[in-house]
């Protein structure tokens, strides 16, 4: 096990290396968000710029390396929200799975604690809630409600429903 200190000491060190590459960068990204090892930045320049600020980073510590993904048919994951670039320019968010997700939950019949079991639901609606746009929601918590009765899950019709309802 490592040390209870070392998620802070991560953060504190890449908060360092991060205001020393960005500030020594010649061109700078438009947006930059950093959740522990994952990072969602907005390119303004050309492609070829973005190679090069890439190159800059990876030039900055030994140690630390960074990969790119680029978004693919105006779409792109970070961590478990999909942004999607519409023709007008704005971005919408919906829930991301991963190709391997199989939908498959924490079963209402198993003999965990029953506050444990109610979180199940309520979690994946606060998810969507939080995550969704409003052209996103309702497909979003229908794709909740769809998954949870069709795994045989054992939770009732209301059970699932009562969250969706009645958001908290």
């Amino acid at each position: 096990m490592g040390s209870p200190l070392s998620p802070v000491l991560a953060d504190l060190f890449m908060e360092e290396f991060e205001q020393t590459a960005l500030f020594s960068a010649d061109l700078k990204p438009s947006v930059w968000i950093r959740y522990v090892d994952d990072t969602f930045v907005v390119w303004p320049h050309s492609p070829q710029d973005l190679q090069l600020f890439l190159q800059h980073l990876n030039s900055q510590h030994n140690d630390i390396q960074f990969t790119m993904e680029k978004e693919q048919h105006g779409r792109i994951a970070f961590l478990d929200v999909e942004v999607s670039r519409l023709p007008d320019g704005t971005l919408s968010r919906t829930v991301y799975r991963k190709p391997t997700h199989t939908d498959r939950y924490l079963n209402n019949w198993s003999f965990h604690h029953p506050s444990i079991k109610a979180s199940v639901n309520r979690t994946l609606v606060r998810r969507a809630y939080n995550i969704c746009d409003q052209d996103h929601l309702e497909p979003e918590l229908h794709h909740i409600s769809t998954a949870l009765q069709r795994k045989n899950t054992g939770f009732t019709i209301s059970d699932i429903w009562r969250p969706i309802l009645n958001p908290s």
